[in-house]
């Protein structure tokens, strides 16, 4: 299928060739291990990850939960290569890097900085939808209907659907509201019924916003 440009499933090969090429370094140059907050911290971040593949099921959206621990491993990578290697060495796999990040940077399949719909001739809003563009109608004129019924506590129902977080970006836009989920049919209403705010019970229709992704037009 080819590298992934769509930032929900998009890899991180190059990074992760760096890091296992890293940790094979490591082990063969033994002037390294005198630098013990290094190992300690490379030890660290293995068993990060191995916890983190561990507790969380397989999806290729959890690509984007990857990102904290290569950022921390990029210290890591960086000191074992320049302890290792000549300085052009290090230079060159800096430079490599740089320019084999050109097609995720520029052509991202969502947000692009060059060609047709790239950011700069987007509005914050479309670009919110971007990836679910439609959710975007239904969501301005859900919240024109809250808003002039003035509804201040607003309460949320989703149906097969978890795309929350543009619609509290717009509800919040105009004045402050009080959001919360309610009618909930899982392990979470347990929470609501010990944390119940008086204010959303018994809510207005016109103060509830109905999210049910399989009623939506494409």
């Amino acid at each position: 299928p080819g590298l992934s440009t769509y930032e929900d499933t998009a890899g991180n090969p190059v990074h992760l060739l760096l890091i296992i090429g890293s940790l094979f370094v490591l082990t063969i140059n033994k002037k390294i291990w005198t630098n013990k907050f290094l190992i300690k911290y490379g030890i660290v971040l293995v068993l990060g990850f191995v916890l983190f593949a561990s507790l969380l099921t397989w999806s290729p959206y959890r690509c984007r939960l990857h990102l904290p621990l290569f950022i921390l491993f990029a210290p890591f990578v960086a000191i074992v290569f320049s302890k290792s290697f000549p300085k052009q060495v290090s230079y060159f796999l800096a430079i490599l890097v740089l320019c084999l990040s050109y097609k995720w940077v520029l052509f991202n399949s969502v947000r692009p900085l060059i060609g047709e719909n790239n950011i700069f001739q987007s509005s914050r809003v479309e670009q919110y939808f971007q990836t679910q563009p439609k959710y975007q109608q239904f969501y301005l004129d859900e919240v024109v209907r809250v808003e002039s019924n003035q509804c201040e506590n607003i309460g949320l129902t989703f149906k097969s659907s978890s795309f929350e977080y543009p619609l509290l970006v717009l509800l919040n836009e105009n004045y402050p509201k009080q959001i919360q989920h309610i009618n909930l049919e899982n392990e979470s209403q347990i929470l609501v019924k010990k944390n119940s705010n008086s204010n959303f019970e018994n809510l207005n229709n016109d103060c509830i916003i109905n999210i049910d992704r399989s009623k939506l037009k494409s």
